[in-house]
């Protein structure tokens, strides 16, 4: 009996030692690396990334980021890291299909942050870009933005190339290339993801789909991004090839008496802090360029 006794005593010793060690971070580099189920210390920002085998996230993504990340995997077994990440979705499709499961089905995953970004995995950048357009969405109280692209980047719209003298744009289009939405409005933002296949379209919906909450949208000139691949070489990321994303599109249009928008910017932020708004901009960038270079 006695040594009964003393043999439970001694594993209630190991077992406090243990938790002990690992209370005191002694022991954690020879326990299994987990992040998928790990406890984080959680942010504000979270980046949700639809992505394949050759994804360019992981050249942004690392020990600094001040935003949460989550892969949303289309393939088949996953080829980088996942150190840094919060969350692994797994969905055959395409990225709306997919961000649609995951918002969806998931709302725990999500639900908690102030702003959520949904870039496409062939955007390059770096960690401190990142953090930084989080921080300025924030600052200026966007409801749905998006960075500039890099003057090297492919590009549909030339429209959302960086304009270096600038902070911003506050404007009536972001693309579904990379948005950012608020709480404020990812609720009702995501029901629309499933309206398509391709995403095409999504757009042009959204700022009328926001028209009643006043939202603000623009583009953040400060971070911008840069594309890598060609515009639309990916088409639907679905392997249903019956509809093509231009005839999604013109679906969608017609669904919801859309038109394809002119870019207009209503205000500009300058780098030196100046507001301009939409009466003074040709004056503004005749004295930068001698030409104008945005659409008003």
């Amino acid at each position: 009996m006695d040594m009964d006794v003393s043999i439970k005593e001694a594993l209630m010793l190991a077992e406090n030692l243990v938790s002990d060690l690992i209370n005191q971070n002694e022991l954690k580099s020879f326990l299994p690396q987990t992040p998928i189920t790990r406890e984080y210390s959680m942010s504000k920002f979270l980046a949700v990334i639809r992505c394949g085998d050759n994804s360019l996230h992981k050249n942004w993504v690392n020990d600094n980021a001040q935003f949460d990340v989550i892969l949303s995997y289309f393939g088949e077994d996953i080829p980088y890291s996942l150190d840094n990440i919060k969350y692994v979705h797994h969905f055959k499709g395409s990225k709306w299909e997919g961000l649609y499961d995951l918002f969806h089905n998931h709302p725990e995953l999500w639900a908690d942050y102030d702003y959520i970004w949904l870039p496409d995995d062939d955007l390059d950048s770096t960690v401190e870009n990142i953090n930084l357009f989080f921080e300025l969405m924030q600052k200026y109280q966007f409801d749905l933005c998006q960075p500039a692209l890099t003057n090297n980047s492919y590009y549909s719209y030339k429209d959302l190339l960086q304009e270096p003298d600038l902070i911003y744009r506050e404007t009536n289009f972001v693309e579904v290339m990379a948005p950012c939405f608020s709480k404020k409005i990812i609720s009702k933002a995501y029901q629309t993801f499933n309206e398509n296949k391709s995403g095409w379209g999504l757009d042009f919906y959204w700022p009328i789909l926001f028209k009643e909450e006043n939202i603000k949208v623009g583009v953040i000139d400060s971070t911008p991004i840069h594309h890598t691949r060609p515009v639309g070489i990916a088409g639907h990321g679905s392997s249903d090839k019956t509809l093509s994303p231009l005839n999604e599109l013109h679906q969608l249009l017609d669904k919801y008496s859309l038109e394809i928008p002119t870019f207009v910017a209503t205000s500009l932020l300058t780098q030196k802090g100046k507001m301009i708004q939409k009466g003074s901009f040709q004056l503004f960038f005749k004295k930068v360029y001698e030409k104008k270079k945005i659409t008003l």
